[in-house]
């Protein structure tokens, strides 16, 4: 239930809110349009499930008449000043997008259970054109679900299968683009003993690769530099690296309970888990 801000790149943060009583917010995403319009989203609560502020956090609330549906949002992806899409959850019981066009004033939710079991992340590169990653909609629990990749063209009011596993107890759980065509897709398994796989597209979705790692970990956090030569794996415990884009990997001992990589540019990047 806590948020806190930096601004001298990480070196000193200052709590910005604490949620954490009664109940913890567990918040779960964060987005910012610009220095002062954000949100951040919340785990599992169907009436406040995503936060807002509009003084770069100095104060935070909850989005005044969330659409109902939702009950959590894992993943915000931010277009721009005007449109902001979220979704969630990664449990397989309500998964739904929401979106706004209009800079947060008001918010529509769009039921994707038909598509999808459960919504982990998503990534929009333009108001009307992007993905949702999470798992399909057979199976019950998450050891039954097969990971998916969705794409929609038209702001999500339909969406095509861009990618979808043959394999159960799978979910695609972060999806990055280090440049305009190169895409990753990490895959969390629901045990540890099972092939460990990511996705890599090079046609910005059009095809996915999935692609072994040599270890079994927990898939969530990944991040590449923009020629796909480096990048970075992990999950809960170890994190893995490769600088040969995915020949080999070796042990990162820094990165660890990896679920988030953020980069500004090939030298400068945030991970958070």
């Amino acid at each position: 239930g806590l948020i806190y801000k930096t601004t001298d790149g990480g070196l000193h943060w200052t709590k910005q809110l604490d949620a954490s009583q009664p109940t913890p917010a567990r918040f779960r995403s964060i987005g910012f349009a610009d220095s002062l319009l954000g949100w951040a989203g919340v785990l599992s609560n169907p009436t406040a499930y995503l936060w807002q502020t509009t003084d770069g956090g100095t104060n935070w609330s909850v989005v005044p008449n969330l659409p109902s549906g939702p009950i959590g949002m894992c993943g915000i992806s931010v277009v721009n000043q005007s449109v902001i899409y979220g979704c969630g959850i990664y449990n397989p019981v309500s998964p739904h997008l929401v979106k706004t066009t209009n800079g947060g004033q008001s918010w529509t939710a769009i039921n994707m259970s038909t598509q999808a079991g459960s919504l982990v992340d998503c990534y929009f590169w333009s108001p009307d054109s992007g993905f949702v990653v999470g798992s399909g909609v057979s199976g019950s629990g998450l050891g039954q679900k097969k990971a998916i990749v969705l794409v929609t063209s038209n702001g999500g009011q339909t969406w095509q299968s861009s990618y979808s596993g043959n394999r159960t107890g799978e979910l695609s759980w972060k999806i990055t683009f280090p440049s305009p065509n190169l895409g990753f897709v990490s895959i969390w398994p629901a045990t540890s003993t099972q092939p460990q796989f990511y996705l890599k597209t090079t046609d910005r979705g059009v095809t996915w690769q999935e692609e072994q790692l040599p270890f079994n970990n927990s898939g969530e956090g990944i991040g590449f530099i923009a020629d796909g030569s480096k990048g970075w794996i992990g999950g809960w415990g170890t994190t893995y690296e490769t600088t040969n884009g995915g020949t080999t990997w070796t042990l990162n001992t820094t990165l660890v309970n990896l679920n988030r990589v953020r980069f500004v540019n090939d030298t400068l990047a945030f991970a958070s888990g």
